[in-house]
């Protein structure tokens, strides 16, 4: 059960609590700006111990209830990539599956696709577009290049050959470049998977420290995803399975965390991404493992603090204008500020 008597979230638009939870918990909220204190960080751990308790609880409770190995979680909650990582050690369900939006947004999909296979009827499709994350628009090239050439700040050029563009591209990445990557169809859900990211090199102790400052702008202590390719990533990671969607949190292997500064949180951890053939970003982490040994790369969404993930070409050229990134790929044009 929830006190209600805490929370303001079902009546108000702007606010989820009251003066009443502030007194329960005994400091006042910390703002954006402020500095972390040791008990912001006691805050946050003991909630989270709590939230994992309760979690296997009800998982545990679940399992004992219905025979079944097999667990789909729904919900933002699901978005808990270090709970979700430790379901297995703390339940017997062998096999867990999170969508690309496990939340509210994804719901409402979920209903839509209910209507459309149990009520009217019709069959699923193996390997289907509700099985794709990418389901945003794309965009024809001469309409990016076009918007690319009105700028005198930007210089524009085209690689027709992708295999020429990745290679570019990785070498420029390897040399510590940061790079907005931005390809087909926007993903749908709260992770870049490859379509609309940022990329750095996970072996530069500072790449991490650069983003957050000169691009995303946001706090320094954020971490960062690790892109792998799929057939690769138990060499690098203890994971039992794919993560195609970037929603558990994975122990990086001992050998690794050094090497892997860029990606590797301050407990061994790292929220990664198993990254599957025939697509863009796996021709890309082909050609940086050619390049520096390693098929892994630094992946964060291509946006700015406090912002979704950008959608079109203009909102990635803003973002290239309004920060210190170095490059911008639109499909196969090559972009930078002049």
């Amino acid at each position: 059960e929830i006190d209600q008597k805490y929370f303001t979230y079902q009546t108000s638009e702007t606010d989820m609590f009251n003066n009443k939870l502030i007194n329960l918990i005994g400091f006042p909220p910390r703002f954006k700006g402020e500095s972390i204190e040791q008990h912001h960080k006691d805050l946050a751990a003991a909630l989270q111990k709590w939230y994992e308790k309760c979690f296997y609880f009800i998982l545990n409770r679940v399992n004992s209830n219905w025979s079944s190995e097999n667990l789909v979680l729904g919900g933002g909650c699901a978005y808990n990539g270090t709970a979700n990582g430790k379901i297995k050690h703390h339940t017997n369900f062998k096999n867990v599956w999170i969508p690309f939006a496990p939340s509210d947004a994804g719901s409402a999909i979920g209903a839509c696709l209910y209507q459309w296979h149990m009520v009217m009827g019709h069959p699923k499709v193996k390997g289907g577009d509700n099985q794709s994350p990418y389901l945003g628009p794309e965009f024809k090239i001469s309409e990016i290049l076009d918007e690319a050439n009105k700028s005198k700040k930007l210089i524009v050029e085209i690689v027709a050959d992708k295999k020429k563009l990745v290679k570019i591209v990785a070498d420029y990445i390897n040399k510590g470049k940061i790079v907005g990557w931005f390809q087909g169809r926007t993903e749908f859900g709260a992770r870049a998977l490859g379509n609309r990211s940022i990329l750095g090199n996970p072996h530069l102790p500072d790449i991490r420290d650069r983003i957050n400052k000169v691009v995303k702008k946001r706090e320094m202590f954020r971490p960062f995803a690790p892109s792998v390719t799929q057939e690769d990533y138990q060499t690098y990671f203890k994971s039992e399975e794919d993560v195609p969607y970037m929603n558990q949190v994975v122990k990086v292997k001992q050998d690794y965390i050094d090497k892997l500064p860029a990606v590797t949180h301050v407990d061994g951890s790292a929220r990664v991404q198993t990254v599957y053939k025939h697509t863009a970003i796996y021709d890309l982490l082909k050609e940086f493992e050619a390049v520096s040994g390693y098929p892994i790369l630094l992946n964060t969404s291509f946006n700015l603090a406090g912002k979704p993930i950008l959608n079109t070409y203009r909102d990635a050229l803003s973002v290239l204008d309004k920060t210190q990134m170095d490059y911008v790929v639109l499909e196969n044009i090559l972009v930078k500020k002049s």
